[in-house]
Protein backbone atom coordinates (compact mmCIF):
# COMPACT_ATOMS: atom_id res chain seq x y z
CA UNK A 1 0.00 0.00 0.00
CA UNK A 2 2.81 2.23 0.43
CA UNK A 3 4.29 1.40 -2.86
CA UNK A 4 1.13 2.71 -4.01
CA UNK A 5 0.63 5.97 -2.68
CA UNK A 6 4.15 6.94 -3.57
CA UNK A 7 4.72 5.58 -6.73
CA UNK A 8 1.04 5.14 -7.99
CA UNK A 9 -1.15 2.66 -8.91
CA UNK A 10 1.12 0.14 -11.36
CA UNK A 11 3.90 -0.11 -8.39
CA UNK A 12 0.86 -0.85 -6.12
CA UNK A 13 0.07 -3.50 -8.86
CA UNK A 14 3.53 -4.68 -9.46
CA UNK A 15 3.84 -5.76 -5.23
CA UNK A 16 0.85 -6.85 -4.99
CA UNK A 17 1.44 -9.55 -7.65
CA UNK A 18 4.69 -10.02 -5.88
CA UNK A 19 2.53 -10.94 -2.44
CA UNK A 20 0.73 -13.44 -4.80
CA UNK A 21 3.98 -14.80 -6.53
CA UNK A 22 5.81 -15.14 -2.84
CA UNK A 23 3.26 -16.15 -0.40
CA UNK A 24 1.30 -19.50 -1.71
CA UNK A 25 -1.89 -20.12 -0.06
CA UNK A 26 -1.22 -17.81 2.58
CA UNK A 27 -3.78 -15.12 3.78
CA UNK A 28 -1.63 -12.39 2.40
CA UNK A 29 -2.13 -13.82 -1.20
CA UNK A 30 -5.88 -13.73 -1.02
CA UNK A 31 -6.32 -10.88 -0.20
CA UNK A 32 -3.82 -9.38 -2.83
CA UNK A 33 -5.69 -11.52 -5.23
CA UNK A 34 -8.96 -9.46 -4.09
CA UNK A 35 -7.36 -5.97 -4.34
CA UNK A 36 -5.70 -6.79 -7.99
CA UNK A 37 -9.52 -8.20 -9.34
CA UNK A 38 -10.40 -5.25 -7.74
CA UNK A 39 -7.88 -2.81 -9.50
CA UNK A 40 -8.14 -4.87 -13.01
CA UNK A 41 -5.21 -6.58 -13.05
CA UNK A 42 -4.80 -10.32 -12.49
CA UNK A 43 -1.66 -12.97 -12.09
CA UNK A 44 1.10 -12.90 -10.36
CA UNK A 45 4.67 -12.40 -11.77
CA UNK A 46 8.47 -12.46 -10.28
CA UNK A 47 10.58 -10.97 -12.14
CA UNK A 48 11.71 -13.57 -15.08
CA UNK A 49 8.45 -15.79 -14.06
CA UNK A 50 5.69 -16.25 -16.12
CA UNK A 51 2.84 -14.81 -15.19
CA UNK A 52 0.06 -16.88 -13.13
CA UNK A 53 -2.90 -17.25 -14.53
CA UNK A 54 -6.31 -16.36 -12.79
CA UNK A 55 -8.74 -15.67 -15.03
CA UNK A 56 -10.11 -18.90 -16.13
CA UNK A 57 -10.12 -17.77 -19.69
CA UNK A 58 -8.21 -20.23 -22.70
CA UNK A 59 -7.76 -19.73 -26.37
CA UNK A 60 -10.25 -21.40 -28.25
CA UNK A 61 -9.35 -20.65 -31.90
CA UNK A 62 -11.23 -23.22 -33.74
CA UNK A 63 -14.45 -22.59 -32.03
CA UNK A 64 -17.05 -20.36 -32.34
CA UNK A 65 -16.78 -16.63 -31.65
CA UNK A 66 -19.10 -13.34 -30.67
CA UNK A 67 -17.99 -9.93 -31.45
CA UNK A 68 -18.87 -7.82 -28.21
CA UNK A 69 -19.21 -4.10 -27.93
CA UNK A 70 -18.22 -3.05 -24.56
CA UNK A 71 -20.23 0.61 -23.84
CA UNK A 72 -17.62 2.52 -21.71
CA UNK A 73 -20.93 5.49 -20.77
CA UNK A 74 -23.66 3.77 -18.93
CA UNK A 75 -25.67 5.87 -20.41
CA UNK A 76 -25.39 5.23 -23.85
CA UNK A 77 -28.31 4.76 -26.56
CA UNK A 78 -28.21 1.40 -27.26
CA UNK A 79 -31.06 1.14 -29.50
CA UNK A 80 -29.45 3.61 -31.62
CA UNK A 81 -26.05 1.65 -31.20
CA UNK A 82 -27.62 -1.56 -32.58
CA UNK A 83 -28.97 0.35 -35.64
CA UNK A 84 -25.76 1.29 -36.59
CA UNK A 85 -24.43 -1.68 -36.37
CA UNK A 86 -26.76 -3.53 -37.98
CA UNK A 87 -26.33 -0.71 -40.88
CA UNK A 88 -22.47 -1.38 -40.58
CA UNK A 89 -23.49 -5.58 -40.74
CA UNK A 90 -25.65 -4.80 -43.93
CA UNK A 91 -23.07 -3.34 -45.40
CA UNK A 92 -19.99 -5.45 -44.97
CA UNK A 93 -21.65 -8.52 -43.64
CA UNK A 94 -24.84 -8.91 -45.28
CA UNK A 95 -24.96 -13.04 -45.74
CA UNK A 96 -23.38 -13.66 -42.53
CA UNK A 97 -26.64 -12.92 -40.64
CA UNK A 98 -25.03 -11.85 -37.30
CA UNK A 99 -27.37 -11.58 -34.50
CA UNK A 100 -27.43 -8.34 -32.42
CA UNK A 101 -28.25 -8.68 -28.83
CA UNK A 102 -28.16 -5.95 -26.10
CA UNK A 103 -27.21 -6.94 -22.35
CA UNK A 104 -25.38 -5.65 -19.42
CA UNK A 105 -22.36 -7.00 -17.55
CA UNK A 106 -19.77 -5.83 -15.01
CA UNK A 107 -19.67 -4.52 -11.83
CA UNK A 108 -23.45 -4.33 -10.68
CA UNK A 109 -24.69 -5.27 -14.54
CA UNK A 110 -24.59 -1.79 -15.47
CA UNK A 111 -21.90 -1.65 -18.09
CA UNK A 112 -24.25 -1.81 -21.35
CA UNK A 113 -22.60 -4.08 -24.05
CA UNK A 114 -23.61 -5.27 -27.43
CA UNK A 115 -23.25 -8.93 -28.46
CA UNK A 116 -23.10 -10.32 -32.45
CA UNK A 117 -23.81 -13.93 -32.40
CA UNK A 118 -21.79 -15.55 -34.24
CA UNK A 119 -18.71 -16.45 -36.46
CA UNK A 120 -17.50 -19.68 -37.24
CA UNK A 121 -14.02 -19.21 -35.40
CA UNK A 122 -11.36 -17.11 -34.56
CA UNK A 123 -10.12 -16.11 -38.17
CA UNK A 124 -13.78 -15.03 -38.97
CA UNK A 125 -14.24 -12.70 -35.68
CA UNK A 126 -10.50 -11.23 -36.22
CA UNK A 127 -11.57 -10.42 -39.92
CA UNK A 128 -14.54 -8.75 -38.34
CA UNK A 129 -12.44 -6.95 -36.46
CA UNK A 130 -10.30 -5.94 -39.07
CA UNK A 131 -13.67 -4.96 -41.21
CA UNK A 132 -14.48 -2.58 -38.43
CA UNK A 133 -11.05 -1.06 -37.72
CA UNK A 134 -10.62 0.36 -41.94
CA UNK A 135 -14.44 1.34 -41.95
CA UNK A 136 -14.63 3.43 -38.45
CA UNK A 137 -16.79 5.91 -40.73
CA UNK A 138 -19.57 3.44 -40.84
CA UNK A 139 -19.35 1.86 -37.73
CA UNK A 140 -19.69 2.92 -34.33
CA UNK A 141 -18.83 6.68 -33.71
CA UNK A 142 -16.22 6.63 -31.16
CA UNK A 143 -16.77 10.36 -30.06
CA UNK A 144 -20.55 9.58 -28.93
CA UNK A 145 -20.35 5.77 -28.38
CA UNK A 146 -17.02 5.43 -26.53
CA UNK A 147 -16.40 1.50 -26.67
CA UNK A 148 -14.19 -1.16 -26.56
CA UNK A 149 -14.58 -3.91 -29.72
CA UNK A 150 -13.24 -7.34 -28.59
CA UNK A 151 -14.06 -10.89 -29.42
CA UNK A 152 -14.85 -13.79 -27.28
CA UNK A 153 -15.17 -18.06 -27.71
CA UNK A 154 -18.53 -19.13 -26.34
CA UNK A 155 -16.49 -21.06 -23.59
CA UNK A 156 -15.21 -17.72 -22.55
CA UNK A 157 -18.57 -16.12 -23.02
CA UNK A 158 -20.21 -18.53 -20.17
CA UNK A 159 -17.24 -17.90 -17.89
CA UNK A 160 -17.82 -13.64 -18.44
CA UNK A 161 -21.48 -14.17 -17.90
CA UNK A 162 -20.88 -16.07 -14.65
CA UNK A 163 -18.09 -13.96 -13.31
CA UNK A 164 -19.29 -10.61 -14.93
CA UNK A 165 -15.51 -9.45 -14.85
CA UNK A 166 -15.18 -7.70 -17.58
CA UNK A 167 -11.70 -6.20 -16.21
CA UNK A 168 -10.44 -9.28 -16.43
CA UNK A 169 -11.67 -10.60 -20.02
CA UNK A 170 -10.19 -7.47 -21.37
CA UNK A 171 -7.15 -8.24 -19.65
CA UNK A 172 -7.15 -11.66 -21.51
CA UNK A 173 -8.19 -10.60 -24.51
CA UNK A 174 -5.41 -8.05 -24.84
CA UNK A 175 -3.22 -10.67 -24.34
CA UNK A 176 -4.46 -13.33 -26.44
CA UNK A 177 -5.98 -11.89 -29.61
CA UNK A 178 -4.06 -7.84 -29.92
Amino acid sequence: MCSGNLQGKDAYISELQRVVAMYPESEEQKRAKEILRLLGATGAALPGKEKEETSGYKPEADDAHYIIIVFKDEKVDLNAAKIKVSDFNGKYYKLDNLRIQNIFLGEGSKTPVLLLRRTKNQADAMKYLDTVYKNRKDFLDSGTMAHDLMIISQNNYRLLLSNKDLAAYKTFFDATYC
